[in-house]
């Protein structure tokens, strides 16, 4: 991704609106930098760094190199640290993608689905923490031996050597989003604690004074050094929440200097925005649901509402480069 995308300044976050201007697919602009930004990788040859991917799930199948992949995963025993029966995933960042090499923190985010009946074998990573967030049905996890049942909108955290799996004893499929982040080597930490998992519903929105009153905040999963949200469990990934835009509704354009994030539009219509940082052009896409988009160290970052309904999306933010935390205390 080059210098200028894993410059690192002092603050996390500013939020700090920008003028909108707007890109074509696959075509990019430049900052003040001369860096190209891109609001769809996948489109684009150009060497340059890229500010934002996007790929959507109904859409999948007008890019046949990503159907592709989906359809051998789901029938292989193993793929790229995937194990599979009676499941399918579609791999979108990290492992199983072949643009795998944009992210830095982030070692797989995927879409899974496991037929009625099925399960996926049990598993565990050694320098990975995952977390589960399911969209649709109802299942079973196995966490270190012990059992779960989980359903829609459940969260979950997994940490590293802890062995678990999925199982769907129901007969509708069960799909969950799952994100796994890469643990630095060298990093303490403490014995597996017991199982993390909640209800998204269970959280209550509330506004954050960074950004407008019209979209609405469930902080449901932070790093191990937080206290204000449901879970505060994370190590690389800092923090895990769901975003409610009245129509009309914005989160303001803004950056991140220390940290990857992931965006899945679950409803609602809008744009999203993407650029180059602090002084970046920022590009509009519209969006929908199915929508996924990663967004690189620095690059701009947000969403409008332009619908007449709300619209609510899942981020994901991990720590890139990873700081140094002492997880014992």
């Amino acid at each position: 991704m080059g210098h200028h995308a894993a410059r690192v300044k002092h603050t996390e976050s500013s939020t700090q609106p920008y003028t909108p201007g707007r890109l074509r697919d696959g075509q990019g602009t430049a900052d003040e930098s001369g860096v190209a930004d891109c609001l769809e990788v996948v489109a684009c040859p150009c060497r340059k760094p890229f500010g934002v991917k996007r790929i959507s799930f109904p859409r999948l199948k007008k890019n046949r190199p990503y159907l592709a992949l989906s359809e051998r995963a789901s029938h292989a025993g193993e793929t790229n640290g995937y194990q599979y029966v009676e499941r399918h995933c579609k791999p979108l960042f990290g492992a199983g993608d072949r643009d795998a090499w944009i992210v830095r923190s982030v070692d797989r985010y995927g879409e899974v689905t496991i037929d009625p009946k099925g399960e996926c074998k049990e598993t565990a990573y050694s320098a990975e923490e995952q977390v589960y967030y399911v969209l649709a049905g109802d299942g079973t996890l196995d966490y270190n031996g012990q059992r779960t049942s989980v359903k829609k909108d459940d969260f979950m955290y997994i940490p590293p050597e802890v062995r678990h799996g999925m199982a769907n004893p129901s007969g509708s499929p069960l799909r969950f989003v799952l994100m796994g982040f890469k643990i630095p080597q060298g990093t303490v930490l403490p014995n597996p604690p017991k199982l993390q998992i909640a209800n998204a519903n269970e959280v209550k929105l509330q506004t954050d004074a960074g950004h407008p009153a019209s979209t609405q905040y469930r902080l449901l999963l932070r790093n191990r050094k937080g206290t204000n949200d449901k879970l505060d469990c994370g190590v690389v990934v800092t923090s895990l929440f769901m975003m409610e835009f009245a129509p009309g509704g914005t989160n303001f354009p803004h950056h991140h200097d220390l940290a990857e994030e992931i965006y899945m539009v679950l409803d609602g219509h809008g744009d999203m925005a993407a650029g180059g940082g602090e002084n970046g052009i920022v590009g509009l896409r519209p969006s929908g649901p199915g929508d996924v988009y990663f967004f690189r160290l620095n690059s701009t970052v947000g969403f409008y509402n332009r619908g007449k309904s709300k619209a609510h999306i899942l981020a994901v933010r991990s720590w890139y480069p990873f700081p140094p935390r002492n997880y014992q205390n």
